[in-house]
């Protein structure tokens, strides 16, 4: 339960910024920190996908809309095969974006729900005061709310958790990609 609210809580940053919109609309023309960990980071920048290595050297990997692909701004010829690959990656990336606002402003949503119950709570201990209302209504009140609440974070892990495969098929082809395209075989940070 800690990792997924540590997973929406950084799809909520991630995806908080870029409500309402798609994809397509939310990275026009600046170019946007989407993903950084140990290895590389994802940018996007009109739509262009744009990796870079984390520990500073001076590369990157773009690939465009038109699924194109650029290894530090220089265009790479490729084959049908390769070509395919590198749409099956830009569109499971975009993809994957879209999935992870998705989940991230329905993490956001179940969390303010939680937070009000909070505070519903809290206002209902002045309820006990009440004549026939005692602490046994107050838990029943509380039990009710907090059971529908549960019952939408359960759904929301089990789309973090298709979120998680989605990833985990994205590296796939990045790696089909590493091995069919000689320019980014020797890569060590894609």
């Amino acid at each position: 339960m800690k990792n997924l609210i540590l997973l929406i809580g950084i799809l909520v940053m991630i995806s908080s910024t870029y409500a309402g919109e798609s994809t397509q609309e939310r990275y026009p023309s600046k170019e946007v920190k989407v993903v950084s960990d140990a290895d590389y980071s994802i940018n996007l920048r009109d739509n262009t996908i744009i990796l870079t290595p984390s520990h500073g050297r001076r590369e990157s990997i773009k690939i465009t809309p038109e699924y194109e692909l650029f290894l530090n701004d220089h265009r790479i010829q490729t084959n049908d095969e390769q070509q395919k690959l590198i749409a099956e990656y830009y569109d499971r990336t975009m993809e994957l974006l879209d999935m992870a606002k998705d989940v991230g402003l329905e993490g956001a949503k179940i969390g303010a729900q939680g937070a009000a119950l909070g505070v519903k709570a809290v206002g209902s201990v002045f309820k006990l005061i009440l004549p026939g209302y005692d602490t046994d209504d107050l838990e029943r009140e509380i039990n009710v709310e907090s059971a529908k609440i549960e019952a939408k974070a359960s759904k929301l892990e089990a789309r973090a958790k298709k979120l998680e495969k989605e990833a985990d098929a994205l590296k796939e082809v990045q790696s089909q990609m590493k091995d069919a395209i000689p320019e980014l075989e020797n890569l060590d940070w894609f």
